[in-house]
């Protein structure tokens, strides 16, 4: 499926290998956010009328979620750090995982 307005995501970010020849970190993904409401994508509020998805727009990269003040902070800093990636919810996950 895709990330639809109103959608729940799990925000992970991705942390690239270490550079330095002294100190070699393997790459590592993180779940840095669970369950978090996407608001819009792209210019688009809602969910299409339709239960067609326009091709020309699946791909784009600005999303709205509602967030706290302290998970915008680690968004940012997750973003500063390395590739920011969101994992489509099913809609009846309620779940916070402990991880």
């Amino acid at each position: 499926g895709f990330i639809l307005p109103q959608s729940f995501v799990d925000v992970m970010v991705s942390l690239q290998a270490s550079t330095s020849r002294e100190e070699e970190a393997p790459a590592s993904t993180s779940v840095l956010l669970q369950r978090v409401q996407v608001l819009a994508v792209g210019s688009a509020l809602a969910p299409p009328r339709e239960s067609r998805i326009d091709e020309t727009k699946s791909r784009l990269r600005t999303v709205t979620m509602r967030v706290k003040p302290e998970q915008a902070a680690l968004l940012q800093q997750g973003s500063s750090m390395g590739v920011l990636h969101l994992v489509l919810r099913h809609k009846t996950d309620n779940e916070i995982y402990d991880i």
